[in-house]
């Protein structure tokens, strides 16, 4: 069994994350702004061809004046009302 827990545990490890799911205010956000160096290492994620999942209670048009959803690479979507 021991050699099947070792191969599994280097299996996690070579895994490739395609997308990061975030919550935004209070972990990405502080006082509703983002820091430059959030911006630019999400920035460097998305340029690996993965995803950024925002997970927030927020509307989707106050999330889209945000700079990381109003770049060109951004997209988003709302099960809220609008």
């Amino acid at each position: 069994m021991q050699g099947t827990d070792a191969r599994v545990r280097r299996e996690t490890l070579a895994m490739e994350w395609l997308a990061l799911a975030t919550d935004y205010d209070g972990t990405l956000a502080h006082a509703g702004a983002v820091d430059d160096l959030t911006t630019a290492a999400l920035d460097r994620f998305r340029d690996s061809d993965r995803r950024l999942v925002m997970v927030t209670g927020r509307e989707l048009p106050d999330l889209q004046r945000s700079a990381l959803i109003s770049s060109s690479k951004a997209s988003a979507a709302s099960a809220s009302p609008s």
